[in-house]
């Protein structure tokens, strides 16, 4: 009862909740992105700039984009709307210099209304609300921001590092190029967010052009100008079905109350690890399903495409939302969390690390981007210390575990185990959102 007095959305698939067993928000995102995917690949092979030019391509962008929010979250698109408006009045009237600051405050201080909002009348809930959109609005808005900041900074000689100059924008964009950046179909559910020089570029047609110099340089002139994305779609989309397969069948297996009831308590210790490594390790694969089928989504579009590797290949990863064998497998807390997340993770890099060079404001901004539950802020602030410690460690110890290949793969050994149990002690608040 609860549920249907805050879900905004359409229930025109309700009969699918019976079929499936899933909540209406459930429902209807699985329907969007898979509707997602199929009309993204007609944006790519009917709509592309030779056929119809970027007018075209931005007024589908935001009309499709709009119309999804609106299907998913009714009444809450208007707070996207908002944000976003409050933002370009913002960008208009205010200098750079401010102006940026103003802006990351503007969209951060709407953003934590609606999640103080959310844990009033949700608290602790799960449903899929606008706060997921929200989230990724604001990482475009700030982002933008700064790219017309850096831009005038560089026309000034300011130094920067390479990271800020490639993601500068020289021209403020037009209504409808701004809008259509807000509300891009392929992206606006669950990202991965891109930066608004490489958005343009992508509407434009010249995402090609700009790498076409790699394809020379390597000799490889055989190479289709535009080449296809289907190999790398086929993969994504064969990892999202294994890891919605799992979600489905291996998650219930292991419910939260496993690692929150009172008889969590009577287990021995080494139990009691066991269980918030598997705990932990299935909760990922519900991301990883999201996640991958927002990558196939981006790519059948045509966003993605990044130039050719050494050996003349095309390379599809200019936005990606994780990469699963390096969090997986990784020997190094610090290279887990960078590929986890990683356009929020490039995002929090351009916007906070590399203009203070401090690692603490990022995990603290972190957590206020996400919320205001207690476990978010646990599970950023212990990560922070978690990375400093694994830095002075590894410059330490490491060095004495380079001598042999067997203290080498000592080496490996000790630092995969407890990589995987620090992401396991660092992910459980982060699930739990609360202490008890």
């Amino acid at each position: 009862e609860n549920f249907n007095d805050f879900y905004d959305g359409s229930r025109f698939f309700s009969f699918l909740t019976t079929v499936s067993g899933l909540p209406i928000d459930q429902v209807n995102f699985l329907v969007c992105q898979f509707f997602i995917l199929v009309v993204a690949y007609f944006f790519r092979t009917q709509l592309n700039v030779e056929r119809v030019g970027p007018r075209v391509r931005h007024i589908t962008e935001c009309v499709i984009g709009f119309t999804l929010l609106y299907f998913c979250f009714g009444r809450g698109l208007m707070h996207v709307v908002l944000q976003t408006f409050i933002c370009w009045v913002v960008m208009k009237v205010f200098k750079y210099g401010p102006m940026e600051k103003i802006v990351l405050g503007s969209a951060v201080s709407y953003l934590c209304i609606t999640h103080i909002y959310r844990m009033i009348y949700d608290y602790g809930g799960f449903t899929l609300d606008i706060t997921g959109p929200l989230m990724l609005s604001t990482q475009r808005l700030s982002s933008l921001a700064f790219g017309l900041a850096d831009a005038e900074k560089l026309k000034k000689d300011v130094k920067m590092v390479d990271n800020l100059k490639s993601k500068v924008v020289h021209k403020f964009p037009s209504v409808l190029e701004f809008l259509s950046f807000m509300f891009t179909f392929h992206g606006v559910m669950c990202g991965p967010v891109c930066f608004y020089s490489d958005y343009i570029k992508f509407i434009e047609g010249t995402d090609y052009d700009s790498k076409a110099q790699l394809k020379q340089q390597n000799g490889n002139n055989h190479l289709p100008t535009r080449p296809s994305p289907m190999p790398v779609i086929r993969r994504k989309l064969l990892l999202a079905g294994l890891f919605g397969a799992s979600t489905i069948i291996l998650l219930p297996l292991v419910p939260i109350s496993l690692v929150t009831s009172p008889e969590y308590a009577t287990y021995n210790f080494f139990y009691k690890v066991f269980l918030i490594v598997l705990f932990t390790a299935l909760q990922r694969q519900k991301y990883y399903f999201a996640w991958k089928l927002g990558e196939a989504s981006n790519l059948n579009a045509g966003l993605g495409y990044n130039g050719v590797d050494e050996h003349g290949n095309s390379r599809w990863d200019l936005i990606a939302n994780v990469d699963v064998l390096k969090v997986e497998f990784s020997t190094s807390l610090k290279v887990l969390i960078d590929n986890w997340n990683i356009s929020t993770a490039c995002w929090l890099r351009y916007i906070i690390y590399d203009r203070l060079h401090s690692i603490v404001p990022v995990f603290l901004f972190s957590a206020l981007w996400h919320g205001f539950y207690p476990g978010y802020y646990i599970t950023f602030i212990t990560g922070g210390l978690f990375i400093s410690t694994a830095r002075l460690m590894r410059k330490v110890v490491r060095p004495h575990f380079q001598t042999s290949p067997t203290l080498k793969f000592i080496y490996d050994v000790v630092t995969f185990l407890a990589s995987r149990l620090a992401v396991s002690y660092l992910g459980l608040p982060f699930l739990v959102l609360e202490f008890w």
